[in-house]
């Protein structure tokens, strides 16, 4: 389909000498692409714009577009193009056979590099309902960008450095148990700082003492850095586990902590460059040309900050990955930070402005009693997780109680009921969960993308391949196939606006016509089987690409 526009366009350009929009009409009376490059055009000649159309029409090379059957002239200008089903068809069906994994795929990221910062969990802390819209669209961005044609680079920034390490320290040495740590690190360290809180109401000193082990981790004491690492470590191996169960990996893993001793590196250069300047109080700052707050990158005491960091980190990854872009996937709430920080890498020569990417995002909100939780208001994202499983496995005894495997389609399920909910809306819109609309199997949810795919799967199941005649096709039919051959337009607008939702919205309303066409059209027996064969395997091709997309697990029976 897109090669088809583009010789549309082509052909157009050159006739009329002006930029050209082929688009998808929204009543098929108009054809299945049209355009109003006539309208402007025409006022520029001083014509009338459907004389203009016409003339046009009669230009155009009809073999070079061997799979439209009719081309029209229409008011204001308009010249609508009609497919020729059967050449269409076997030309769409064909290109996904042979393509297959990489139909719908682009290539104008190919030779550049983007590193995605995505996740980002603290150390000593397990992941919350928080983390799980950075994790999730930070993925499916990056496998949507990889498809496109560009080397991905996928960094989990883990937040490493802070007080709650003096208070892990403090507590671990006191009340900890090794055993215990090994069992559930996540949810140990946890205990142990809420532990350390609940006993520093009663104490006011064990604030001092956690200051105490702060500061000696900060000038590299043996003890404290021997218990870092071990927390760090049992923290990954924890953060694993879940990142396991999203289908979820990282190429790198370097937390604030790798940056430390590279911030004063940056700060010299700001101040030898001019960039930076002592400011009253002794503290270093950076001038923000939007005349707020200027962006600190010491404190007066002579600390470092998150700040400082940052523009540590984009200077070690320009060096080290040499990114063509560098996208940040982190909640809305930060933008004025990243413009700040981006602003003043700028002014350092560390990278451009345009280099660098906040994929912004709204918070997710759940309804309050839905979700147990172990410490305060902290909704856990294996809790969460535990959940989705528990409310698909429901679902699965209900509706097919014999199905082999049970626990397995119900992980996935609950896992795919999650991501198609945070992916399907728009990643800048708050969104507020409901298991309801998550796990619903009669439309616009994950488990019904997934129930597609499975029926997909089962139709081929029970039938053979034959010869395929694609005259005299019903409509429902040649209404998959044309959406099957627009599967190139959603992936190049998520790729390009970073937005996984374009791709989502397109499986579903996918899904809707293979349910429609499902019900319309029996495929084995039918005197059209071979024909509705191949629709089949190549719905079931896009869909599946689709998926791989969203990082939905494929089901070929639930």
């Amino acid at each position: 389909m897109k090669e088809l526009e583009q010789r549309i366009q082509r052909q157009l350009e050159d006739l009329l000498d002006v930029e050209v929009r082929v688009e998808v009409p929204d009543s098929m009376e108009h054809g299945d692409y049209a355009t109003n490059a006539c309208l402007r055009q025409a006022s520029q000649e001083g014509k009338e714009p459907y004389r203009l159309a016409e003339e046009t029409v009669e230009k155009l090379d009809k073999e070079e577009l061997q799979e439209v059957d009719e081309i029209e002239a229409a008011g204001q200008g308009f010249i609508n193009f009609f497919l020729d089903e059967n050449k269409y068809t076997e030309k769409v069906l064909e290109k996904i056979k042979k393509e297959g994994e990489d139909y719908g795929s682009h290539s104008f990221g190919e030779g550049k590099t983007i590193v995605i910062d995505y996740s980002s969990p603290n150390v000593g802390k397990p992941m919350h309902i928080g983390h799980l819209r950075s994790t999730i669209i930070g993925d499916s961005v990056s496998r949507i960008l990889e498809f496109s044609g560009y080397s991905c680079i996928g960094i989990n920034h883990l937040g490493d450095m802070g007080t709650q390490f003096g208070k892990l320290i403090y507590a671990y040495r006191n009340w900890g148990d090794e055993e215990e740590l090994e069992e559930d690190p996540v949810g140990y360290l946890l205990d142990l700082y809420v532990k350390f809180h609940e006993e520093a109401e009663k104490k006011e000193e064990l604030e001092e003492e956690a200051r105490k082990w702060s500061k000696r981790l900060e000038e590299g004491d043996e003890e404290a850095e021997r218990l870092w690492e071990k927390f760090t470590e049992h923290t990954k191996k924890g953060l694993k586990e879940t990142y396991s169960r999203l289908n979820i990996q990282f190429d790198s893993w370097k937390g604030e902590r790798f940056y430390r001793d590279r911030t004063e590196d940056v700060i010299r250069e700001a101040l030898d460059k001019g960039v930076a300047k002592e400011d009253e109080d002794g503290s270093i700052i950076i001038e923000s040309e939007e005349g707020d707050s200027p962006y600190l990158i010491q404190r007066s005491d002579g600390g470092t900050l998150y700040s400082t960091r940052e523009l540590a980190q984009i200077k070690y990854r320009k060096e080290e990955y040499g990114f063509d872009k560098a996208i940040y996937v982190v909640g809305q709430p930060q933008e004025r930070h990243f413009e700040k920080a981006f602003e003043a890498a700028e002014k350092l020569g560390y990278a451009n402005k345009d280099e660098l990417v906040h994929v912004k995002f709204g918070m997710m909100s759940v309804p309050e009693g839905s979700l147990s939780t172990r410490s305060g208001n902290v909704i856990l994202l294996e809790d969460v997780l535990d959940r989705a499983k528990g409310k698909a496995m429901e679902a699965v005894k209900e509706k097919n109680p014999d199905l082999a495997g049970k626990e397995e389609v119900a992980e996935k399920v609950g896992v795919g009921a999650l991501k198609y909910f945070d992916l399907s809306k728009k990643r800048t819109t708050n969104i507020k969960f409901s298991w309801d609309e998550a796990l619903n199997f009669e439309g616009s949810s994950g488990p019904y993308l997934q129930y597609s795919y499975s029926r997909a799967s089962g139709i081929l199941e029970k039938v053979e391949e034959g010869e395929a005649d694609f005259n005299g096709m019903e409509d429902v039919e040649f209404k998959l196939v044309k959406k099957l051959g627009r599967f190139h337009a959603p992936v190049e607008q998520a790729a390009d606006k970073y937005e996984p939702h374009r791709i989502a919205v397109y499986l579903n309303e996918l899904c809707e016509l293979f349910n429609e066409f499902y019900h319309k059209c029996r495929v084995k027996g039918s005197e059209h089987e071979a024909r509705r064969v191949e629709i089949v395997k190549a719905f079931k091709q896009v869909l599946g690409n689709g998926l791989d997309l969203l990082n939905i697990p494929k089901l070929e029976e639930m």
